[in-house]
């Protein structure tokens, strides 16, 4: 784990994958990364850069993380609001809140966003693909897509204390 100097934000280079492609000049050559970085309290983006070299890209997945970060909503600030259920693409996903103390029990990519997103208590079950940009992809799309009291309140039409939430 890299924190930046100066900031207090947590990078995390996930995957980086070398690839080839092939031109009636030869094999070009370029690499590939994946990078995640969060505040740790609540805050996180992903991003995926490609260049010549591994520092190139990372570099450029670092630029578009900063850029694509996004505000997870978080009960007591350690987990998610409900257990949800989420499909991207080939990937299907099972997210559980957790008690206080549980940890974080996921797939190496979910933790290490749980971790940069200050995400505490969870736990995840990926089933389906388990290509890792589509992982991650699938984990911010669900982190987003949860229902938080004040969404059940407003559909409900009353006040956001009188929706009971059921708490593990």
């Amino acid at each position: 784990m890299s924190k930046l100097p100066g900031n207090s934000f947590i990078k995390r280079v996930l995957h980086v994958r070398r690839v080839s492609r092939v031109t009636a000049g030869g094999k070009s050559r370029s690499v590939s990364a994946l990078v995640v970085v969060g505040n740790g309290n609540g805050a996180a983006g992903y991003g995926q850069g490609r260049g010549l070299e591994a520092a190139q890209a990372i570099q450029k997945a670092t630029e578009r993380a900063y850029k694509s970060m996004i505000v997870i909503p978080r009960y007591d600030n350690r987990t998610i609001f409900s257990n949800m259920e989420h499909n991207y693409k080939g990937v299907r996903l099972m997210m559980y809140a957790a008690p206080p103390g549980y940890g974080v029990v996921a797939n190496d990519k979910i933790h290490e966003v749980c971790r940069c997103a200050g995400i505490a208590d969870m736990s995840a079950k990926v089933y389906g693909s388990r290509n890792p940009m589509n992982v991650i992809k699938a984990t911010f799309d669900a982190f987003t897509k949860q229902t938080v009291p004040q969404q059940i309140a407003k559909a409900r039409g009353c006040k956001v204390m009188e929706v009971g939430i059921f708490r593990p």
